[in-house]
């Protein structure tokens, strides 16, 4: 259940684009407990998005995710995935919104 959605302005490979979702991925696994099959990482590369005035390369990342804690680990992670491909730890922005079991569905039925 968690969803990562991952905006960067970066010019990204394939390879680049493949690997960052697999780390990311990775991480939440870590850092929240979350198995694999309700993990999903969705990468916009938004060339027109700018932080601080500048379009340096920069991210922001939003996680959300049923119940809280791992917040620390997860940023961490997942900023060290981001520097892999260009973008500095000071560039990178995330938050965290938790949510409930009863405000998440999946298959038609929530998990609360």
């Amino acid at each position: 259940m968690p969803f990562i959605n991952l905006i960067v302005n970066a010019e990204l490979t394939a390879d680049q684009k493949a690997k960052l979702l697999e780390a990311v991925h990775d991480v939440i696994k870590s850092a929240l407990g979350k198995p694999d099959a309700y993990i999903s990482v969705n990468l916009n590369v938004n060339p027109f998005f700018i932080f601080g005035k500048t379009n340096d390369p920069c991210a922001m990342v939003q996680v959300q995710a049923i119940g809280g804690g791992g917040q620390a680990a997860a940023s961490a992670g997942i900023t060290k995935a981001l520097g892999e491909v260009g973008i500095k730890a000071d560039r990178v922005f995330c938050n965290f919104q938790s949510f409930s079991g009863k405000d998440w569905a999946m298959g038609g039925s929530t998990f609360g």
